[in-house]
């Protein structure tokens, strides 16, 4: 291709005279821009709320004037980059590369969205879940003894092994019931294959090894009664319930007939309309031992029956059993009504055979910590419990489900596994990698991805289309022209390369400038991010990652479209005879 084709193809491609209404349309655009950025000074000048205030705490504002700036000045910017076109090209080519233009830049942002969704996804799986996961093929329990652990953290690829048991159980508190997944770990070892220790957002991870440090918040108890005098004598016409000591909340109690009215000290006193509160009266009326010092309050007891509520608020007492600790989700501590310190009920279907039959299993457990990981399902389902009261919970004895593993290089997946499984040599364990125990979430994002891909690809297909209609139409208007051309030694591939470079510019300046857009966009994005409302979607930012791999594929995809459609108009023009050239100029 020498410089006269090129030339050729570009005059052919610039516009004769702009049109009457471009100058218009450009103030119009430059006018809607001025009044985008009058939007977003006024949001930056507004002062917005403290990080402890009421507003905030509540709901976070709505920047309605954020927003308004920046869809006004994305919608002048499109304008003026139409009438920046329209003043090079025709309006045809401009419409062609503004759509291949528009077709590269959200294939560019779509591709990068859900790039970035999948790696926040794989990221949040990492964090809370171990890279390896051995267990046996059949799902049955098997002993995790201290040969096999040593065995497999002797391996230079593990960075961490941790035994853990499985199991489905009901959680159940005074205002709820839910199912979950119990967990046992050893919090020391699996403190080194997962980051549920920094997940932890209320109370700490330290409390599954001492749960009796886990702080109790008990409601405050009774005024304290007055000092215990001997009771005074009673009268001889006393009834039986008036010689009968008080019940521990007698502050709530009416005073019998029998015991004296009680009399006002002073004069400001006696002006009361004839109410005595109770928990005044009382205590002064032991203390002058007019009534029977109060008894000790009964300690609750806990009860084996299912259909009551095992949870109630536990006195602050030396004396009190220490209850085992547990872990749970944000979701689930939300659904069931408790927080730090708080006691839940948990129901297993493993059942104990007892004179009555066969019933299910019973534990009182304290709520430990409240973590958070971003995957609803974890929030909403999983329950950590040390390993030794899980087991004798659940029936298990020395057995564990299966034994998580970390690994040092998550990259290398591959080469880890292969040590893991050299180190189980002779043992019947099957090892499955993240990526094999969450291939369905995985391959559906994958499906979604190629789907998107898929109907993006056609905007630049229509925009081809168009290429191959305006060629065409090219070759038509242009024929006597083409026969004048091969009439003075132009050869049919030159004339050919002519009108396939049209195409090309058309094509290569609507790609590389939709790709530049689409990757500017997405490393703006990436870095401040779309923010979102915590409250209703797990992510506070909306995560975009630009791979540059996917940015390659989008170029080559749309110049291999537009150089397709390029190619029959070209061929139809070199084919074309001079003689048919002329006749058609004729007609």
């Amino acid at each position: 291709m020498n410089r006269l084709e090129w030339w050729t193809a570009w005059r052919h491609l610039q516009a004769r005279r702009p049109p009457a209404w471009l100058r218009s349309v450009t103030v119009a655009a430059l006018y809607v821009a001025l009044i985008g950025g009058g939007f977003l000074l006024s949001s930056a000048l507004t002062p917005r709320p403290g990080l402890f205030s009421p507003m905030v705490l509540r709901a976070a504002p709505v920047d309605y004037a954020g927003g308004v700036g920046v869809v006004s000045l994305g919608l002048a910017a499109i304008v003026l980059a139409f009438c920046g076109l329209a003043r090079l090209f025709n309006l045809l080519a401009t419409i062609i590369t503004f759509s291949v233009a528009q077709g590269c830049m959200a294939l560019v942002l779509v591709l990068g969205l859900m790039s970035g969704l999948e790696l926040d996804l794989r990221g949040r799986l990492l964090d809370h879940k171990a890279h390896l996961r051995i267990a046996r093929a059949d799902g049955a329990g098997f002993v995790a003894d201290d040969a096999l652990l040593t065995g497999l953290l002797a391996a230079p690829e593990v960075a961490g092994a941790s035994p853990i048991l499985e199991g489905e159980v009901l959680l159940r508190t005074a205002y709820a019931r839910e199912g979950a997944t119990l967990l046992g770990i050893d919090p020391a070892r699996h403190r080194g294959v997962t980051a549920l220790a920094t997940e932890v957002e209320q109370g700490s991870y330290a409390f599954l090894g001492a749960p009796e440090r886990i702080p109790r918040f008990a409601a405050p108890p009774p005024p304290e009664p007055g000092p215990e005098l001997p009771p005074s004598p009673v009268p001889s016409d006393t009834s039986p319930a008036a010689e009968a000591p008080l019940p521990a909340d007698t502050a709530a109690a009416p005073v019998p007939s029998a015991m004296p009215a009680a009399v006002p000290d002073d004069e400001d006193a006696a002006d009361d309309g004839g109410w005595e509160d109770p928990a005044v009266e009382i205590p002064r009326l032991r203390a002058e031992g007019q009534l029977p010092a109060a008894l000790p309050p009964a300690q609750p007891a806990i009860s084996d029956d299912p259909d009551e509520t095992n949870a109630p608020e536990e006195p602050d007492d030396s004396s009190e059993p220490v209850l085992p600790p547990i872990l749970l989700g944000r979701e689930l501590a939300s659904q069931l009504g408790v927080g730090l310190g708080d006691p839940v009920q948990i129901v297993t279907p493993v059942g104990r055979i007892t004179p009555q039959g066969v019933v299910p299993g019973l534990l009182v457990v304290r709520v430990a910590g409240v973590f958070f990981t971003g995957i609803f399902d974890f929030d909403r389902k999983h329950v950590y419990l040390p390993l030794p009261q899980a087991q004798a919970f659940q029936r298990a004895g020395a057995q564990v489900t299966a034994i998580e593993v970390a690994l040092r290089d998550v990259t290398a997946i591959d080469r880890g596994k292969a040590a893991v499984l050299a180190a189980l040599a002779g043992r019947e364990l099957v090892v499955l990698d993240w990526r094999e125990q969450n291939r369905d979430l995985f391959s559906a994002m994958f499906l979604e991805k190629v789907a998107m891909s898929i109907a993006l690809v056609f905007v630049i297909l229509v925009a081809a289309f168009g290429i191959l209609a305006t060629n065409l139409m090219s070759v038509l208007e242009k024929a006597p022209e083409i026969a004048i051309l091969k009439t003075m030694g132009c050869s049919d591939r030159s004339v050919a390369r002519i009108f396939a470079l049209e195409g090309l510019c058309v094509g290569i300046l609507g790609t590389l400038g939709g790709i530049t857009v689409g990757v500017g966009l997405g490393l703006a994005l990436g870095i401040h991010g779309v923010p979102l409302q915590g409250s209703v979607f797990y992510l506070e930012r909306l995560p975009i990652q630009i791979i540059p791999a996917e940015v390659v594929t989008v170029a080559l995809l749309a110049l291999l479209i537009v150089g397709l459609s390029s190619a029959w108009p070209a061929r139809s023009a070199g084919r074309l005879r001079p003689v048919d050239g002329l006749r058609l100029r004729d007609e």
